[in-house]
């Protein structure tokens, strides 16, 4: 086995791949969670979970037009889910149906027929979850718990191509008055900066980030403070 560092953050993910589906809520939700399962454990294998499964099996939560990332951290407590290896994102609304929870398939290749539900499988859960709100209250809690996930209005970063992002709220309008995307998939105090995670894969930011973008503390770019 290859010789690796010790990560604290899980790998990127791109909600728009195979197929554009606006599940950033579900994705900010579960990639926080996986964080904070990681830095509690920073060994390998990463533990992924399942936002396949949020969609399949969550529709009052959301959907690919969109959801609740609060109320996604409410289904995980209630009904658990599993990790992403019985379930791989395949940005589509499924049914909920045993196999589409956890699933393995045996030969012939390209045949979901010969596709079968897994029981035995292990379900993570939470204890507790709530809210959040104020720069302060967000350092206190990334401090003591870890990654949290947030909403922002993504606009401003359609054209992003590197360093401290500044962008006056006022340009594109409030949060409530436009589309509420995930802060996905952390959001690390860091002296006067914040380094903030994205879902749409290292490509939107720069590579040396490690498909992160860095934003001011305590300002409302982005409607996330």
């Amino acid at each position: 086995m290859a010789h690796r560092e010790t990560y604290y953050v899980t790998m990127d993910l791109n909600r728009h791949i195979p197929v554009y589906c606006g599940s950033s809520w579900a994705h900010a939700a579960m990639s926080s969670l996986a964080d904070r399962h990681q830095i509690l454990r920073p060994q390998w294998p990463d533990i992924n979970y399942s936002i396949q499964v949020i969609l399949n099996c969550a529709p009052e939560v959301g959907s690919c037009h969109g959801g609740n990332h609060h109320d996604t951290f409410e289904y995980v407590h209630e009904n658990g889910i599993p990790e992403e290896t019985c379930q791989l994102y395949r940005a589509v609304d499924d049914e909920c149906t045993p196999a589409n929870v956890c699933r393995d398939c045996t030969p012939p290749v390209g045949n979901s027929a010969y596709c079968k539900p897994v029981l035995g499988y292990t379900r993570h859960s939470v204890s507790e979850y709530g809210r959040v709100q104020g720069e302060l209250n967000m350092m206190a809690e990334i401090y003591e718990r870890g990654p949290i996930a947030c909403s922002i209005n993504s606009t401003g970063l359609h054209t992003y191509t590197g360093g401290i992002f500044i962008q006056s709220i006022n340009r594109y309008g409030s949060c409530r008055q436009r589309r509420w995307l995930g802060c996905a998939d952390w959001c690390q105090v860091l002296d006067s900066e914040k380094l903030v995670g994205n879902l749409l894969g290292e490509r939107m930011v720069q590579n040396h980030t490690g498909g992160k973008f860095r934003t001011h503390r305590g300002k409302m770019f982005l409607g996330c403070s």
